[in-house]
């Protein structure tokens, strides 16, 4: 899928009347029982502060190094470097003992997606320590000063293994309880 394709597959920019139409393509006069996803629970995960309005790309400060491009519902990867998030991406910001402020949120973005495919297992664990580079980068280009861009990047370091390990994939929750359906 080229780069057009992905931004095409959801859109840029979101309108305010456009959730309807991009999220629900559903024939309610041919709908039927069988059809419905079941709708006495829901599902859905814990653990983001955020969602991301406009669909950005980034130029990473580092080759990642695969040999075609990453695509997933909300981040795509390309082998040439580039970070495309699309608008819905949920991320929770910067973790641990921090803040979020101006110059941590783009990062803190950055940051999550790359992490994200790491736990997904589409990009290599040993990615960690030039995501983590890009963080300090990004904050540093974004004003934050050389002291907390560092205690950012050595917490990630020191702490944030386990935030990529495909161990720590995020649970699914239902409400009310009940039985996941497979």
């Amino acid at each position: 899928m080229s780069i057009t394709g992905f931004l095409n597959s959801v859109g840029t920019i979101p309108e305010e009347n456009d959730y309807m139409e991009d999220v629900f393509e559903v024939d309610f006069d041919n709908l039927n029982k069988k059809t419905l996803i079941h709708n006495d629970f829901i599902e859905y995960k814990e653990g983001y502060k955020y969602q991301l309005h406009r669909t950005v790309a980034f130029k990473l400060n580092f080759n990642p190094c695969i040999d075609e491009d990453i695509i997933t519902r909300y981040i795509m990867l390309t082998v040439d470097g580039w970070l495309i998030i699309k608008w819905g991406y949920a991320w929770d910001g910067a973790s641990g003992p921090t803040y979020d402020s101006n110059n941590t949120m783009r990062a803190s973005l950055v940051h999550d997606a790359l992490y994200q495919l790491m736990r997904m297992g589409l990009l290599n664990q040993s990615f960690r320590k030039v995501a983590d580079r890009e963080l300090y980068e990004i904050m540093r280009d974004d004003g934050a000063t050389w002291l907390r861009a560092s205690y950012y990047e050595k917490g990630v370091r020191v702490l944030g293994a386990s935030a990529a390990s495909p161990k720590n994939i995020k649970k699914i929750y239902t409400a009310p309880k009940q039985k996941r359906l497979k």
